[in-house]
């Protein structure tokens, strides 16, 4: 019980600091669960070696921003075994300012497991309910590791990972994401529902 009402509170705490924005905020997985729904993974199992713009299998595009390939860094944008890489931070640090994750469909919600962040470094920036883009600062959230996720109130295709540092290496992995079903799909749905309540009302008749 007592977990339980830490966890809560700890949820209501960051919706009060985003009140402006239909989005909430987690810290713990098995929350971020419950209200979420059914959700897909990406584990990160393969290798992906730098490059300006690399596919993880969920779909994921992930880009550098601007090209990486001038600044001739390890692990600016790859995956490892286990765990997404990335390196962040100013041109004149020689690091890219963002990373931009570029899905293959809208979702409304994700969750993933964070690490080596430095303090108040990592944010994340999106459009999370469809009002305009907002910033979320990870790393002064959860501190160096941790779980973190959202929920939005609209569904989103992209979002950028960047840091308030010069220099931010970072790792994410079991990256969870709920889908948002496709317009066409939900028309089909209500099509669907709509044949099924025809034909229960000729069957009264």
């Amino acid at each position: 019980m007592t977990l339980f009402k830490t966890t809560i509170a700890t949820i209501m705490i960051l919706m009060v600091a985003e009140s402006a924005h239909a989005v909430l905020i987690f810290t713990d997985r098995t929350a971020w669960n419950a209200a979420a729904g059914t959700s897909t993974t990406e584990t990160f199992d393969n290798t992906i070696v730098d490059a300006d713009s690399i596919v993880l299998d969920n779909g994921i595009v992930s880009t550098a921003l601007p090209s990486l390939l001038t600044f001739g860094l390890n692990n600016v944008n790859s995956r490892t075994v286990g765990a997404y890489t990335g390196r962040i931070g100013s041109l004149t640090g020689n690091h890219p300012p963002a990373i931009r994750w570029d899905l293959p469909s809208g979702i409304n919600a994700w969750f993933a497991d964070f690490g080596a962040l430095n303090t108040n470094g990592l944010v994340v920036r999106g459009n999370w309910d469809g009002t305009g883009v907002v910033t979320l600062n990870i790393a002064a959230i959860i501190g160096a590791n941790g779980g973190f996720g959202i929920i939005g109130n609209a569904a989103f295709t992209s979002f950028e990972w960047r840091t308030n540092d010069n220099s931010e290496f970072f790792t994410v992995d079991n990256f969870s994401s709920v889908a948002v079903p496709e317009p066409a799909t939900l028309a089909l749905l209500g099509i669907g529902l709509a044949g099924m309540g025809l034909a229960r009302r000729r069957k009264k008749v």
